[in-house]
């Protein structure tokens, strides 16, 4: 044998020996209310969480033929993600004339994710046939921790305007403050604005003879803008 073949243990000694394991738990839960206190108002709100822990571990046992884990090995990984997501929304829906209406939705969203993980390393365990983290000796281990916290605030804002369904106008915007970033630069918004014509329509509007349609049955025309 010759080359990294050399390093590499054989396959029916590796199922016996070096086994990996994997468990994840997770849970997902949500909520949702809805409040209509006035006819032209609704109030919403949705909550929810996604919760996952995994635990993994790889063993090389005693006789492997990996450079320096001669005397066996093992990892271990230990890692729990949370999110947790909070959406507020308040929507109002007015007709303020014969020909126009108008709805506008005002909303908060909260955001919250959490990682922390720990990962253990040991080798040349000292009763062979044992793999454990607790079977190898203090020189020989390592360990490291790693994790992140980060919260996004958002409040938001969306106007839709419309006359008689044929000509329509679209204004959002939203600023989102983030915990990631320098206190200075956290704050960050984003408008935009778009538009919309049904032609056919608005020339039906405009009492046009009807004679294009066989021509054209149906144009609609878009235009927006955003940062």
């Amino acid at each position: 044998v010759s080359g990294d073949a050399a390093f590499i243990d054989n396959p029916y000694w590796s199922v016996r020996n070096n086994p990996s394991n994997s468990t994840v738990n997770r849970l997902i839960a949500s909520l949702s209310a809805t409040y209509n206190p006035l006819d032209f108002m609704t109030i919403s709100y949705r909550a929810g969480t996604d919760i996952f822990n995994e635990e993994f571990s790889s063993v090389r046992g005693s006789g492997t033929v990996i450079g320096g884990e001669e005397r066996g090995a093992i990892t271990q990984n230990d890692i729990l993600n949370e999110i947790i997501t909070s959406t507020l929304l308040v929507t109002l829906r007015r007709s303020l004339s014969a020909d126009i209406n108008a709805t506008l939705t005002l909303g908060n969203n909260v955001e919250l994710a959490r990682r922390v993980g720990t990962s253990w390393y040991g080798r040349n365990f000292i009763a062979p046939g044992f793999a454990s983290i607790n079977n190898v000796a203090q020189a020989d281990r390592t360990v490291s921790q790693s994790g992140f916290n980060r919260r996004i605030i958002g409040a938001f804002g969306d106007l839709n305007l419309d006359w008689k369904n044929v000509v329509f106008l679209n204004v959002r915007g939203r600023n989102d403050w983030s915990s990631t970033l320098p206190k200075d630069a956290r704050s960050f918004f984003y408008p935009s604005v778009s538009t919309a014509i049904v032609v056919t329509d608005l020339l039906d509007e405009f009492g046009v003879d009807d004679g294009y349609k066989r021509y054209l049955s149906f144009a609609k025309l878009r235009a927006s803008v955003t940062r």
